[in-house]
């Protein structure tokens, strides 16, 4: 059998899984058939959990169903990750009130806070006017994200939204190639009446602007066991009326489709059904300190120089804790249970020089979400 080079990592750690799985199956029936002690049957039990464990860090994201799986198999199936069916693979499910984001991009500097002159106006074209096209890294927890493309903020963040949550009730992500009765035909009025905004001609270009480069956005994340890559986040036509310099208006037309590969994202605990609320908070930073805080369950102390440079901001130091003591006060006084943190905390750590001290910050959350790790 052949198998194509992008797809060997995937494919050898997705053999590597099965054999610990077999593995961890072989262990648990002989500690039920053979007359063992019950130390040694619990040592057994134990080594077959541990490789289960192990196989689990090696299975795809995406969850395999047979061929002829029913209906309610494949909504089940839904409840915790990106499942594939035969040829078609859909992304999770989730609440109508949500939309589906990858933990490693809310936690990392893909969606960027923004310079701090945008942060300050907060207006839709003086954030999400093109900015320089380069390639940027950023990682946490033992997840590296890459992406080339134009530097993306907390407006293209809500356009791919309403984008990801036309395949919420169960439409196949796109094969791509040359079909073309997988795409998602909307008006800019009806795109921003999705948004939850009032249709603009100034929003109408600013939608257009952040389509294009996420469009022209690719992504590569990597972690110990398996390396996505993404060359495009979605495919964007708009036809004649999407030409520069023709007049806008509310009826003109524009179709898009989300690719297969971007189900690896959202493989299980790789994923946030992150309320809408949270993704139009404010502007800038606001925002993206909600939406990071949103993929976490559990409180957990973080540098706030890790957090400055995971969110891409580039206020100073002192401007960017007196910013992130502001927004957590907010949130904790917010009367919306999807958006509210119960308390936070935030400590001086260590002085890294004479005069220089550094500080960390714990937030626990209210309630926020479901399905994080």
């Amino acid at each position: 059998m052949q198998i194509a080079p992008k797809t060997m990592t995937c494919y050898m750690t997705d053999r590597l899984s099965e054999s610990l799985r077999n593995r961890a199956n072989t262990i648990a029936e002989i500690a039920v058939t053979l007359p063992l002690t019950d130390r040694q049957a619990s040592v057994l039990h134990s080594i077959s959990e541990n490789l289960v464990r192990q196989a689990d860090r090696f299975e795809s994201p995406v969850a395999e169903l047979e061929e002829d799986a029913l209906d309610v198999e494949l909504k089940n199936a839904r409840r915790l990750s990106s499942v594939r069916r035969r040829q078609e693979v859909f992304l999770p499910s989730w609440a109508e009130s949500c939309t589906a984001l990858p933990n490693c991009l809310l936690r990392s500097s893909f969606w960027s806070a923004g310079s701090s002159s945008r942060e300050a106006r907060g207006s839709v074209v003086d954030a999400d006017t093109a900015s320089d096209v380069s390639s940027h890294n950023s990682e946490f927890q033992g997840v590296r994200v890459t992406f080339s493309g134009e530097r993306l903020g907390w407006f293209d963040r809500r356009v791919l939204a309403v984008c990801i949550d036309h395949y919420r009730e169960g439409r196949p992500l796109s094969a791509g190639a040359r079909d073309e009765n997988d795409w998602i035909e909307l008006s800019f009025f009806q795109f921003a009446t999705r948004m939850g905004v009032q249709y603009s001609p100034s929003g109408h270009i600013a939608t257009e602007n952040s389509l294009r480069r996420l469009s022209s956005t690719s992504l590569s994340v990597k972690n110990s066991t398996h390396t996505h890559e993404i060359f495009q986040l979605l495919e964007v036509s708009f036809g004649e009326e999407g030409e520069p310099g023709l007049e806008r208006r509310a009826s003109d037309r524009l179709r898009f489709r989300i690719l297969a590969p971007w189900a690896n994202l959202y493989g299980r605990f790789g994923w946030t059904a992150v309320p809408h609320t949270a993704m139009n908070m404010g502007r800038g930073l606001k925002t993206w300190i909600t939406c990071f805080y949103a993929s976490h369950s559990a409180p957990f102390p973080l540098d706030v120089s890790t957090l400055h440079r995971l969110s891409g901001s580039s206020l100073a130091a002192g401007a960017f804790l007196a910013n992130v003591r502001t927004i957590l006060e907010d949130l904790k006084t917010s009367k919306d249970e999807a958006v509210a943190a119960e308390s936070f905390h935030i400590a001086k750590t260590k002085k890294t020089r004479v005069g220089v001290t550094a500080y960390s910050v714990t937030v626990s959350l209210r309630r926020w979400g479901k399905k994080k790790k």
